[in-house]
C-alpha cells in the first residue's frame, strides 16, 4: 500500500529492463500503491506511457455500478488515499468469468500459477490489444496462485 517502495524500486525496475520501451502498463488496484507508484515514476520518464486501469465489474474504482465481483485483491468502492487516479488514462473493466478463464489459461498453457488479480489484469491487456493498441505492453501481476488451491479455480 505504499506508492513509494514502488516509486522507488518496481518502476525503475521495470523501466530499466525494457530499456524505456513502453507504451502501455496494465494493473490492477486495491490500494493503488503499486499502480500509482509505478505509473508515477514511468510517465516521469516518458509522459506518453498510458496507465491502464484494470478494474472489476462491480468495482466503482474506475467507475461503473457496485455489485458484487469474485475477483480478489483489486477493485474498491471508494478510492484510497494512496491511489492517483489521474495517473489513469484508461480504464478497463474485467467480469469474473474473463478473468478466472485468462487465470486459468495462465496455468495451463504458461506455467504461471497466478491468482485472480493477474487474471483480470491480463484480461485487461488483451482487450487493449484487441481495441488496437500497439507497442509494449507491461501488466503487472501481482498476486500467486497457491491461495486458490482450495477454491476450485484450477
Amino acid at each position: 500500500a505504499n506508492p513509494l517502495a514502488h516509486y522507488e524500486t518496481t518502476g525503475p525496475e521495470i523501466y530499466a529492463d525494457l530499456d524505456g520501451h513502453i507504451d502501455y502498463l496494465v494493473a490492477g488496484a486495491g490500494s493503488g500503491g503499486t499502480y500509482t507508484g509505478v505509473v508515477r515514476y514511468l510517465k516521469e520518464q516518458n509522459p506518453k506511457i498510458q496507465g491502464v486501469l484494470a478494474d472489476p465489474e462491480g468495482s466503482t474504482m474506475g467507475g461503473g455500478e457496485h455489485h458484487d465481483y469474485n475477483i480478489e485483491g483489486i477493485g474498491n468502492d471508494f478510492i484510497a488515499d494512496t491511489m492517483d487516479m489521474s495517473l489513469v488514462d484508461k480504464v478497463i473493466k474485467v467480469g469474473d468469468s474473463a478473468a478466472f478463464s485468462e487465470t486459468r489459461s495462465l496455468a495451463g498453457n504458461e506455467g504461471v500459477i497466478a491468482g485472480t488479480s493477474s487474471g483480470a489484469a491480463l484480461s485487461a491487456a488483451r482487450a487493449l490489444v484487441e481495441g488496437g493498441a500497439k507497442g509494449n505492453i507491461v501488466v503487472i501481476f501481482p498476486d500467486r496462485g497457491d491461495r486458490y488451491f482450495s477454491k476450485g479455480l484450477f
